[in-house]
């Protein structure tokens, strides 16, 4: 089926992609300057805190609201009412409903299969008895065509929104029509709207005049564009009547026909002939020029007798224009709607500059409720109540007027950062990727504010496991604050540190250390009595503690600790993090009595600040559960275990790494509880080891030491960290293809890598 290029192209401008922060999820098209309609499941993955976007070629993307109070999501409806925030827009479309009389008739559905604008034909049989199944399989099975304009041609107006599947109850009760009669009725100011839009529409699809220059009518100037150019085909036609047949030689008689058939006046016909002379229209195209200029005549007289004015002064003058118009006299009437024009210029500028003052006004005390909610949000941070200070951030950037675009991304940014310390990671994603969008826009790539926003979102995703999203958005910070500001600078040390820290979590220790290294440098060239140097002292102890360098992790840990005291206080996170560090490596050492306290005191720090849905919490209660374990406490550690789990789950997901290890943690506890055995194997066997060395392969079981049962991989590690060094040496004794062998162990490390495993696996 092929409509008029005409009606294509105002469909292709009205349709448009709706989208859920990146993702398409459907079709919408415009009804009005600033309302879209969609079919509302295209919107049920919809969550707070994502945003809602129309986009086409024409406008490009478009922030929308869901109006919820208008929209219909009952599915017998399915109708969902978007609101532009920022914009408005030309081209909409209006609402029709089919009857009887349009029985048979084609229609289309309109939308972006695929993600390409579509057109796709069916045809209504027995409507709306019944519905015919050759719709569905051709106007609707194209992906992507949900949401998307149901458009009859016929009635040249949308009388449906296409679904995914539709309702048969839907269609027998008036089918696609029936749901916007719901809508009219329920929203009593679409009325309004859609009859502007009939308007607009109607006059859009009017045929185009044929002579040497087209009549363009609008509303406001139609009537002095139209006189303009007839007047300049015309030259000045006086009103009087001259001999019928002093034009192409007609008869009283035909010209006399002509005036019957065309509804005019003798006068009029009279000048529409001096118009077809002037122009030296062909004999032979007298009677399609003739109706030509009758239609749009009448057109121009209608139109403007339909003008009014609240102006009594210029009411007055568009009357004298009418008088003037049905005399012929496009000089005078010229005249008298240039007069009105300039009346309604002098007052739209004077209802400008009352409108520019107190838009400047409304501004200027939106500007001092920002600077209100910026101190309270401030405040709120100060005081480690990130929640509520992410909700003020998010309220300045709302409430932040055209002009302020750089602090809008600034205020978004800290309300992701803010909501990234309570571990709302869902909630901080898209106020992040909504600051770097605003900032790459604003200030360019080659800023340190669009650097600070790549960094941000790459801990995001490094937190949550997303290792891969990660990688690119520090590589891409690095270089940006190195062209931008150099590599000595916090920021560049700080984006090296975590980066380290990523690959850290991979296990790529070789590309992980020189980073560390780099980062610790260039921060205590910078100042040493810093959060930030205390930050690398950590890291770079964290480290050497998963390499089991003990030695050299501790002091770096303990300079750590004291100057996060000085500097932050013992209520910060950061203290926390090193106290619980700090235990870690005493638990490690089997110093039981001395992690205790430790793992305590961060427990406690981080319920007060950070609250009990957070993954650090939820860190420190398996930790504290491991140092249970450990001493063969499994009934004390397993409801610690059981906590951490439920809130790592939450914040985190089942896949994130950090659930994975404490939901092993938690069925290994259960397990000893059960009496179930488990088997101490080596994993791993470090080249230019000890174990090398002895003869200990990958796959051995680890049975006995010391002739007790090795039951537990950390309570052997430990209990021979606590061998003095120069101690003698004890018997290891190793199952490998059923057969026991022997090895005399000293106190120092063997170099292998234990894992633990049921009895009952293979």
């Amino acid at each position: 089926m092929t409509t008029a290029p005409a009606v294509n192209h105002l469909l292709e401008r009205a349709v448009v992609k709706v989208l859920i922060n990146d993702t398409f999820k459907g079709t919408c098209f415009f009804i009005s300057p600033d309302y879209v309609l969609t079919a509302y499941h295209c919107l049920n993955t919809l969550v707070d805190g994502q945003n809602i976007y129309v986009e086409n070629q024409t406008y490009g993307r478009m922030r929308v609201l869901l109006e919820r109070e208008k929209s219909l999501p009952d599915p017998k409806q399915d109708i969902a009412v978007l609101q532009l925030v920022d914009k408005e827009v030309a081209d909409f479309l209006p609402l029709g409903v089919v009857n009887e009389t349009q029985r048979g008739d084609e229609i289309l559905a309109v939308g972006y299969p695929a993600g390409i604008l579509s057109f796709i034909s069916g045809e209504i049989h027995g409507f709306p008895e019944e519905f015919p199944q050759q719709f569905f399989n051709n106007a609707m099975k194209a992906k992507g065509q949900s949401g998307g304009v149901v458009y009859h041609p016929t009635l040249r107006r949308v009388v449906g929104i296409a679904l995914e599947l539709y309702h048969q109850q839907v269609v027998a009760n008036g089918g696609l029509a029936g749901r916007f009669d719901v809508l009219l009725r329920q929203w009593q100011a679409l009325e309004t709207l859609n009859q502007q839009a009939i308007a607009r529409w109607d006059n859009l699809l009017q045929p185009k005049p044929l002579l040497s220059k087209p009549i363009v009518m609008t509303w406001g100037s139609v009537i002095s564009a139209v006189l303009l150019i007839m007047w300049l085909l015309l030259g000045r036609i006086d009103n009087t009547v001259v001999n019928n047949n002093a034009y192409y030689g007609i008869s009283p008689e035909t010209f006399a026909k002509y005036t019957s058939d065309l509804g005019v006046t003798d006068a009029a016909l009279t000048n529409f002939f001096k118009i077809l002379e002037q122009n030296k229209v062909d004999r032979l195209d007298l009677d399609k020029r003739l109706s030509e200029i009758a239609q749009h005549y009448k057109e121009l007289l209608a139109k403007a007798q339909m003008l009014t004015s609240t102006d009594s002064e210029v009411q007055k003058l568009r009357q004298e224009a009418v008088k003037a118009i049905e005399k012929f006299d496009f000089e005078n009437a010229d005249k008298w709607l240039k007069e009105a024009q300039e009346k309604d210029d002098s007052a739209i500028q004077v209802l400008e500059t009352e409108d520019k003052r107190i838009q400047e006004a409304i501004n200027e005390r939106k500007l001092s409720r920002v600077d209100s909610l910026v101190t309270l949000a401030n405040s709120k941070a100060t005081q480690l109540k990130y929640v509520e200070a992410a909700d003020y951030y998010q309220q300045v950037a709302k409430l932040l007027p055209v002009g302020h675009e750089k602090d809008k991304g600034d205020y978004l940014n800290n309300a992701g950062l803010a909501l990234h310390r309570v571990g709302k990671y869902q909630q901080a994603l898209p106020l992040y990727q909504e600051a770097l969008r605003i900032r790459e826009q604003v200030l360019s790539k080659q800023h340190k504010d669009y650097a600070e926003s790549l960094n941000n979102l790459a801990e995001l995703h490094r937190e949550q496991g997303q290792y891969e999203r990660a990688l690119p958005l520090y590589q891409e910070a690095l270089i940006t604050y190195e062209q931008v500001l150099g590599k000595q600078n916090p920021y560049y040390a700080e984006t090296l540190n975590n980066l380290a820290l990523l690959y850290q979590s991979q296990r790529q220790y070789e590309q992980a250390l020189p980073l560390l290294k780099d980062a610790l440098e260039i921060r205590e060239h910078l100042g040493t009595q810093s959060k930030d140097y205390a930050e690398s002292l950590n890291n770079l102890a964290l480290f050497y503690y998963i390499q089991k360098k003990y030695e050299q992790a501790l002091p770096l840990y303990q300079k750590s600790l004291k100057i996060r005291e000085q500097v932050l206080g013992k209520e910060h996170p950061d203290y926390a993090q090193s106290l619980n560090n700090l235990a870690l490596l005493y638990n490690s050492q089997g110093k039981y009595e001395e992690a205790l306290p430790l793992y305590q005191e961060a427990l406690k720090i981080r319920e007060q600040v950070l609250g009990k849905e957070h993954p650090y919490y939820a860190l420190s209660l398996n930790n504290l559960a491991e140092l249970y374990r450990t001493q063969g406490k499994y009934e004390e550690a397993l409801p610690w275990y059981q906590q951490a789990y439920h809130i790592f789950k939450n914040a985190l997901g089942e896949k994130h790494p950090n659930t994975q290890v404490v939901a092993k943690n938690l069925r290994r506890a259960q397990d000893y509880l059960d009496g179930k055995k488990y088997q101490v194997i080596v994993e791993q066997v470090l080249p230019d080891s000890r174990a090398v060395q002895l003869g200990i392969q990958a796959g051995d079981i680890f049975t006995h030491y010391d002739q007790q049962p090795i039951l537990d991989s950390a309570q052997f590690i430990q209990g021979r960290a606590k061998e003095p060094a120069d101690g003698a040496a004890k018997e290891l004794t190793v199952l490998r293809d059923d057969k026991s062998l022997t090895f005399q162990l000293k106190s120092s490390k063997i170099g292998v890598e234990l894992e633990e495993k049921l009895k009952s696996e293979p």
